[in-house]
């Protein structure tokens, strides 16, 4: 799945998109479904990474500098042109965080929130980005 999504860069926001509704509407209250919550945090380590390489001028040095998290600094929620000249939309990581947000905010059952609460702050303990 993470080749797949990797190699199909143009439609990783799709693929996203499309596991963000199936998380919210289907695995966020079952009982125990820890990996699915990891299939979103490596899809969103992809779109940082190819953020960074873009900020960068698109050189990828592959000498394994991800594991020191060594961004330099760069503004990812800025946006840049992609190929087609427009500007891209909103990380995938700020995204998934903005559903867990809304989910603790709007009224939805407290097992809801707490669960969202939950998702929340184990994405955010693990995320390296």
């Amino acid at each position: 799945l993470f080749e797949f999504v990797d190699a199909k860069k143009h439609l990783r926001r799709n693929i996203f998109a499309l596991l963000l509704d199936v998380f919210s509407n289907h695995f966020l209250d079952t009982h125990k479904s820890k990996f699915v919550q990891f299939v979103i945090l490596q899809i969103c380590g992809l779109d940082v990474k190819e953020r960074v390489e873009k900020r960068r001028g698109g050189s990828s040095t592959n000498n394994d500098n991800s594991k020191n998290n060594n961004n330099d600094n760069i503004d990812l929620q800025m946006p840049f042109d992609d190929e087609d000249g427009d500007y891209e939309d909103e990380t995938l990581y700020h995204q998934f965080a903005t559903v867990l947000v809304n989910i603790l905010v709007d009224d939805q059952t407290r097992k809801n929130r707490q669960i969202a609460a939950c998702y929340l702050a184990s994405f955010v303990s693990r995320a390296t980005f």
